[in-house]
């Protein structure tokens, strides 16, 4: 129980990603369920301490890096491993918890996260291809909410599409660039899309924060995040890392760059201006133009009275009475 912090904070997201190397040869299904038991007695002891918080848990990370996927066949044996690992993860967390409802609510199973890639044909493209439409029908089953890395800075002269805008890469994208019949199937985003769930980016960092310009630079990823969120399924963005004693991860250390701690500290997204409702009345044209004449709008029908008169009011309080015998319209003015 030292692992869990003293005090819990309102409106917190935090991921757990369970660490786990696939053995391509070994389809024993014992494996996966012995991983899913762990995790969910470590998702229910979070879940009775911090019972306000959301965990998102997930079964793998970066497996194209830490397992070495990437042909069609080793996405099939990632994709079974992380279904057998969702199924057990929910048999052992509704025994635990009694089958409360906190899973799919305050406890997200995560589809695990991809490395970011490296243009279409780097090393680590799931996103390309076969990838996700091999794990679509897994994360349907089992899973609450995808997960996605992103990092910038994109190369000058490379699209943000293959870089720090990766998962928002439009469906055919490849094909309209470069003009060829690729079929590319888009980003992240639109898997998400088709299935109906919410994105959590759960790494996000400059390669080097203290260099000039960081802080604007992240300021303005951010922003271009949520201009290509027109679904609003991003519920949260990691950065990734606060420190680390890792070289690798030297001069990502959010630590280091105090500017940068405080915009992501406070930075929030911009929120959409309601527009003031306006609530449409029907009135005759004689009536309408009385109203228009007094500087005055309808704040209800024109009620007719039978067949002789109608009565209308305005926003102002008049009272505007038509008369069809006389083909007028009265103005009653409201008592001083």
């Amino acid at each position: 129980m030292s692992r869990i912090p003293r005090a819990e904070y309102k409106d917190v997201l935090i991921h757990v990603r369970q660490m786990a190397k696939l053995d391509m040869a070994n389809h024993d299904p014992t494996v996966p369920r012995a991983k899913a038991r762990e995790a969910a007695r470590i998702a229910w002891e979070l879940h009775s301490i911090w019972p306000d918080t959301t965990f998102v848990i997930s079964p793998l990370n970066e497996p194209e890096i830490e397992s070495g996927v990437d042909t069609k066949e080793e996405f099939e044996h990632c994709a079974w491993y992380c279904g057998v690992w969702g199924e057990e993860l929910h048999a052992q967390y509704k025994s635990l918890s009694n089958n409360d409802s906190s899973l799919g609510t305050k406890v997200l199973l995560g589809g695990r996260p991809s490395s970011p890639g490296h243009e279409e044909d780097g090393p680590d493209t799931n996103d390309w291809g076969y990838g996700y439409a091999i794990l679509a029908p897994v994360w349907r089953l089992w899973y609450h909410i995808l997960i996605g890395h992103l990092y910038e800075p994109t190369p000058s002269g490379a699209s943000k599409y293959w870089y720090g805008l990766r998962i928002f890469r439009p469906p055919g994208f490849k094909d309209e660039v470069e003009g060829v019949d690729a079929g590319d199937p888009g980003g992240l985003y639109f898997a998400a899309r088709e299935l109906g769930m919410p994105i959590l980016i759960s790494e996000a960092n400059l390669t080097d924060v203290t260099q000039v310009g960081a802080v604007d630079r992240v300021r303005l990823w951010l922003e271009d995040v949520v201009a290509n969120d027109p679904d609003k399924r991003i519920v949260g963005i990691h950065w990734f890392i606060w420190t680390s004693p890792d070289p690798r991860f030297r001069l990502m250390q959010l630590q280091l760059r105090p500017a940068l701690v405080d915009l992501w500290a406070s930075w929030r997204a911009p929120q959409e201006k309601e527009e003031p409702m306006v609530q449409l009345f029907t009135v005759g044209e004689g009536v309408d133009a009385m109203l228009k004449a007094e500087a005055d709008e309808p704040a209800t029908d024109e009620t007719w009275q039978g067949r002789d008169y109608s009565v209308t009011y305005g926003r102002s309080g008049k009272q505007y009475v038509y008369v069809g015998a006389d083909n007028k319209v009265w103005v009653y003015y409201p008592k001083a």
